[in-house]
């Protein structure tokens, strides 16, 4: 209850106050009141350091990120590189740009790359399958950072949460990249049958071989009729059907190793002989060798001489000269017809290209030959 002091004052207990005065500071309001602010005081810079410390390991964690295997939640770091960045689905589909956007919806989407190409170290939210159109990219990923190659013949698959790094290799590149969530997956699985397999094969990054099948839709899907009728829908469709075939082929299909920048080169230089050899009755020239495999002229020319001791026009050369001694051998065609297959101008041309490499004529060539089959 409260008092009145003898001049009309309120006494409160403590301490003396009359109406409308400030309250008085007393012995025994300090001795209340000083706990009271040394709690709270201690309780704030509790709360400092613990948001501090949780900021400090959450960088750390950031930088150092070393996964186990299996576990979904923690991304590898990508050790030297700094810090490996989150690409979400939702970020890769809404920021991308008109033109590199191939087809997408809520959990599946398809775009184009091209031109001077580098991703650092990042990861995704969503599974990724990564297909050179033209040219090469060098992936690295947690499981391989020295990197591995892919070009026309070979694609690669990336699973959610698996940190990597892509770039493309030296000259002119393009690629399709398709990015599947979860959702995607399992509505493929209920309407198409299980994908037990493909999870499997799926748990880290890995390479598989293109079929021609393959090919033949990556190419469809990569082209724009720009505003055709029904283009939207036309290239909607494709790249689904590419991204089914891709599953499938990963499926079914065989792993590829890694390759090296070595092996990778050799590689190259094969495939640049299959496709002198097929097309021997014209002259290539390296700007189209260039246009054809995304490497530069110099590079070409440096890698086939490595590989094979010879220039791309000697081999040329040495593919027509052989190519004509066995139809010379084979058949009773006319010099002039046969040297017209194998790309030369004239019968007479290709006497004398062969005078030069075997100081025999074209029909002496045939006569050996006859000769020769008859023992």
């Amino acid at each position: 209850m409260m008092s009145c002091s003898p001049d009309g004052a309120q006494r409160n207990p403590g301490k003396w106050q009359v109406p409308g005065e400030r309250p008085r500071i007393t012995l025994r309001s300090i001795r209340a009141t000083v706990p009271a602010q040394q709690a709270l005081a201690s309780f704030a810079v509790a709360s400092l350091r613990e948001k501090v410390s949780c900021e400090h390991r959450a960088a750390r964690d950031h930088r150092m990120r070393v996964s186990e295997p299996g576990d979904q939640g923690r991304r590898t770091s990508s050790v030297t590189s700094g810090i490996a960045m989150l690409r979400s689905f939702d970020q890769l589909r809404q920021t991308a740009s008109p033109d590199r956007l191939v087809a997408a919806d809520d959990a599946y989407a398809a775009l184009a790359g091209s031109g001077e190409y580098a991703m650092p170290w990042h990861w995704h939210d969503c599974l990724m399958f990564i297909l050179p159109s033209c040219g090469t990219i060098e992936l690295k990923h947690e499981d391989r950072r020295a990197g591995t190659w892919l070009s026309h013949d070979r694609f690669a698959v990336v699973p959610a949460d698996r940190a990597h790094e892509t770039r493309a290799g030296i000259g002119a590149h393009s690629h399709i990249a398709l990015y599947v969530t979860g959702p995607a997956l399992d509505r493929f699985e209920r309407e198409i049958g299980s994908l037990s397999e493909f999870r499997r094969r799926t748990r880290k990054a890995a390479l598989f071989h293109r079929t021609a099948k393959l090919r033949a839709l990556h190419e469809l899907s990569a082209r724009d009729e720009g505003g055709a009728y029904g283009n939207a829908r036309i290239r909607h469709g494709l790249s689904s059907a590419l991204l089914v075939q891709c599953i499938a082929e990963v499926m079914t299909g065989e792993i590829v190793s890694d390759v090296s920048h070595r092996e990778h080169g050799m590689t190259l230089v094969e495939d640049i002989k299959q496709y002198l050899m097929l097309h021997m009755d014209r002259t290539i020239p390296l700007d189209t060798l260039e246009a054809r495999f995304g490497v530069s002229r110099r590079h070409i020319s440096r890698l086939f001489r490595e590989f094979t001791g010879l220039s791309i026009g000697e081999f040329q050369q040495r593919a027509r000269l052989d190519k004509a001694c066995e139809l010379l051998g084979a058949t009773d065609l006319p010099i002039a017809e046969i040297a017209f297959r194998v790309g030369f101008d004239s019968g007479a041309a290709l006497a004398h290209a062969m005078r030069r490499a075997d100081g025999c004529s074209p029909g002496e060539v045939r006569k050996r030959m006859a000769r020769s089959s008859k023992i």
